[in-house]
């Protein structure tokens, strides 16, 4: 059998497309055609095997975050740093301030609607507007309740979806139309069981994309007249999930998509409880447990999915 060897890159495709392209060789097809590697850094892989840097980054900031979002319209940047939710201010220095105190080390979930960002740990749950952050407003009407604290959240024609687990009962559930901080506490007007913790609770335009033992498509437009469709028998990894707009990869342009990761590998939905498997059985996690996932869209669209056990 031949013996494979390292080989060392000193130059590939840069920022400014300036040096060729490396195609990476096939060392041996019967041992998978893999070419080793001792160190890539800040480099990718594309379909056709050749490697390309991608755009160099400066380091702003370090420390032990966790749970980042932002919006770069409102200027927002948030993250938890030891216990605490924190805004980060971006500029050519960094510097943070704390926008609620004492939210714990668990992960968190963001959502916004209009001008206001809602974020849980299903420890704690509170909104924030013009950068303060302030407990759900309480209701007025008999039967109605502040949202309870969640661990995934999402907005869904005019209402918010929460997703709650306590002991071994799963649920989701779900506000008032229009009124995203108050349910009915009533079981066939405020929320629905599910039979296992959820693990994706993500919208498209026409139904949700729900992970809870599996995956299935609840295809709709009110909570009461939600159809279940099998998409798949296994669940995403929690965190794994990501929305985008307007996003091809592929062959496949979707206008509302949904990416997340499971253990038969990445997917794509879109409307309709359409979706399809994005790298077949090339490749399928060895791992499970919770993850986090993001998106890059530009000249070349990426979902990157990140799982630790």
């Amino acid at each position: 059998m031949k013996e494979l060897r390292p080989k060392t890159y000193k130059n590939f495709i840069g920022v400014g497309n300036i040096d060729e392209a490396i195609r990476l060789s096939i060392e041996d097809p019967e041992q998978g055609g893999v070419t080793m590697f001792t160190q890539a850094d800040n480099g990718y892989i594309d379909k056709t095997f050749l490697f390309h840097s991608r755009d160099g980054r400066t380091l702003k900031l370090s420390g032990k975050y966790h749970s980042f979002w932002g919006d770069y319209e409102r200027d927002i940047l948030l993250a938890v740093k030891n216990g605490h939710l924190m805004r980060i201010i971006t500029g050519t220095t960094f510097s943070e301030s704390i926008i609620r105190p004492n939210v714990g080390n668990f992960h968190m979930e963001y959502l916004t609607i209009g001008n206001t960002i809602y974020f849980t740990n299903n420890v704690i749950i509170g909104a924030i507007e013009d950068y303060t952050a302030r407990d759900l407003r309480l209701p007025a009407y008999q039967y109605k309740r502040r949202l309870p604290a969640g661990h995934l959240i999402e907005q869904y024609r005019g209402r918010t979806y929460l997703a709650k687990t306590i002991g071994d009962d799963h649920f989701i559930i779900y506000t008032d139309g229009y009124n995203y901080e108050h349910f009915d506490e009533r079981s066939d007007k405020g929320f629905f069981r599910i039979p296992a913790r959820a693990t994706m609770l993500k919208a498209v335009n026409d139904g949700i994309y729900l992970s809870c033992g599996d995956t299935r498509f609840l295809w709709g437009t009110s909570p009461e007249k939600l159809q279940p469709i099998k998409v798949s028998d296994f669940p995403a990894f929690e965190g794994s999930a990501r929305s985008a707009k307007d996003i091809q990869i592929g062959k496949n342009k979707y206008k509302n998509a949904v990416l997340w990761t499971s253990r038969e590998g990445a997917f794509i939905g879109g409307d309709e409880g359409f979706y399809e498997n994005l790298i077949g059985s090339r490749y399928k996690p060895v791992i499970e447990g919770m993850g986090c996932g993001f998106i890059t869209q530009g000249t070349i669209n990426q979902y990157i999915s990140i799982l630790r056990n």
